[in-house]
């Protein structure tokens, strides 16, 4: 009997040390950034009119995906194991936030809580993607502004921003950060007037 057992002990105990092998194949992803830092030092006089930053994007634009759309079929392709590193409306709002404060605007992110505004800035992502036309592929952005005056909610100015630039080669990621900032620089332009 205390064989019996004895066996019974020693095929629990073998029978528990079982090997199961689960693999998941986990997709090589390349991650890209278009965030630029400031070549300006913060600057001294600072504005005393706060502006407040708001950034939108609808789907597809608001993640990380990067998308293509080739112009002569109108199909809108994410491409496979490529994304952001974060979503381009966080990557162009802390752009931008860096860059009006470096040229002496007092800007902040939403949510604003109890800081008083001057000025709302709302920009929106209407286009944010590689365009291929013919054998050529472009970096393109398109950006809806719109400044209203915080005290009385009167639009001030409005207009829309495109920037398009040609992608030689296989790195589209300095080019989107050329395109982006060359566009961000347009609107601080078109606000400051």
């Amino acid at each position: 009997m205390k064989k019996f057992f004895g066996i019974l002990a020693l095929a629990f105990m073998l029978g528990a040390c079982v090997n199961v092998d689960i693999k998941t194949e986990i997709p090589e992803i390349s991650l890209f950034d278009i965030s630029f830092g400031n070549e300006m030092e913060s600057a001294k006089n600072k504005s005393a009119q706060t502006y407040g930053i708001i950034f939108a994007a609808s789907m597809p634009y608001d993640s990380t995906d990067i998308f293509k759309l080739d112009s002569q079929s109108l199909q809108l392709k994410a491409l496979p194991n490529m994304q952001w590193a974060t979503k381009p409306r966080d990557m162009l709002s802390s752009s931008l936030v860096g860059m009006m404060n470096a040229q002496g605007f007092n800007a902040v992110r939403a949510p604003f809580g109890s800081t008083k505004l001057a000025y709302t800035l709302k920009i929106y992502i209407d286009r944010f993607l590689i365009m291929q036309k013919g054998s050529e592929q472009y970096a393109t952005i398109a950006l809806h502004f719109e400044l209203i005056n915080s005290k009385d909610l009167h639009p001030l100015k409005n207009g829309i921003i495109t920037q398009e630039a040609l992608i030689e080669g296989k790195e589209f990621a300095p080019v989107f950060a050329q395109v982006s900032k060359k566009a961000l620089e347009d609107l601080l332009a078109e606000i400051s007037k």
